[in-house]
């Protein structure tokens, strides 16, 4: 088993956020059909308030079957009321069994929206 996938994203605050994953061993996708997905942002990872938080169940983390694709989405209103800063944030994959696999992990910075 290996590590979350790195990597840091910056997100304009205001703005519609739509971040593509795709989940892939050895350049294949992984079938993810039956999974579900749950993402939160928070200032550390110790930190017991959510600024964000991502669900399939709630529409805001769309799976693509087959093709192993994962869309982090969050309407414009969502990410205004985030507080411009850097997050930490990770993206976990459950499948039917209920086996937890993290798939990415890192740091956003939500950027401070100037036309508001």
């Amino acid at each position: 088993m290996s590590c979350a996938a790195q990597t840091n994203l910056c997100i304009c605050q205001g703005a519609n956020l739509q971040q593509k994953f795709r989940w892939l061993i050895d350049d294949v996708p992984v079938d993810i059909s039956g999974y579900t997905a749950r993402s939160m942002f928070r200032d550390t990872a110790d930190s017991a308030t959510v600024a964000l938080s991502l669900t399939s169940a709630a529409g805001t983390i769309s799976l693509g079957g087959v093709s192993g694709t994962v869309i982090l989405s969050a309407s414009a209103a969502s990410t205004s009321a985030i507080t411009a800063g850097r997050y930490v944030f990770d993206i976990e994959l459950i499948n039917a069994s209920g086996y937890v696999r993290r798939l990415v992990e890192g740091t956003a910075t939500f950027t401070r929206e100037v036309t508001r």
